[in-house]
């Protein structure tokens, strides 16, 4: 699976692309996947809570192009204002799982595990361990800060 290869900066906190010499540089790992799947905002139903005072259901409009309903993205966006509770932690977690259940279902993956912890007032750390169909284990960490402007 070919990617353009984002990377983390961090520094300001966010996802660039990766660039050298002036060309874009290919991502031949799952990281990249990750990253979109994760931390792009999936498109909100009726039946997901909006954080207070928003009213934007946020997501990406080529998901109405994808086959079976597929959507790109997660749901952390929906939780990023309300500080991190225990039930919060939950929602993290369940989020990032369906988030990333794509990679089973297109045969990317054999298996998906996420575990998310709190690592300070405001800050989940994300651990994934993707086994692949070769049977080859990856594994990826992401820091994502719950509040945001």
């Amino acid at each position: 699976m070919s990617n353009i290869k984002l990377i983390y900066n961090n520094t300001s906190g966010e996802f660039d692309i990766d660039i050298v010499n002036g060309d874009l540089v290919i991502d031949e790992s799952l990281e990249t996947a990750i990253i979109i799947s994760l931390f792009s905002d999936r498109y909100a139903t009726n039946k997901e809570e909006l954080p207070k005072g928003e009213k934007d259901l946020h997501g990406w409009w080529g998901d109405s192009t994808l086959p079976d309903g597929d959507k790109i993205g997660s749901l952390l966006w929906t939780i990023r204002r309300n500080g991190i509770t225990p039930d919060n932690i939950i929602k993290a977690k369940e989020y990032a799982i369906d988030a990333l259940k794509w990679m089973i279902t297109d045969g990317v993956a054999k298996s998906v595990d996420v575990s998310v912890a709190r690592t300070s007032l405001n800050q989940l750390a994300f651990n994934i361990t993707i086994s692949k169909p070769d049977n080859t284990l990856n594994k990826y960490e992401y820091l994502w800060n719950s509040i945001s402007g």
